[in-house]
């Protein structure tokens, strides 16, 4: 996700909006928290959902692709938490 694309998206979707209109170390989805650092040895946006018992990392070559693999993340864990 480019910049441009990032923009448009908090335009239009207030759920994105409201998760990431400021830039911060922390975002959140469905209730899970996620940290938000880069990793200058790597290139990459990483993090890990905060506050649970399972260790759930998540990466990004930048941040619409860290946000979208939160997302993915929490989402699976989600899932698997149904059975």
């Amino acid at each position: 996700m480019t910049l441009k694309d990032y923009k448009e998206k908090r335009m239009q979707d207030p759920e994105f909006a409201a998760a990431y209109t400021d830039m911060k170390n922390t975002f959140e989805y469905k209730g899970y928290v996620g940290s938000v650092e880069f990793s200058e040895s790597d290139g990459v946006y990483c993090g890990k959902v905060q506050g649970i018992r399972s260790l759930i990392s998540y990466e990004g070559n930048d941040i619409g692709e860290l946000i979208s693999d939160f997302h993915g993340a929490i989402d699976e864990y989600l899932s698997r938490k149904e059975f």
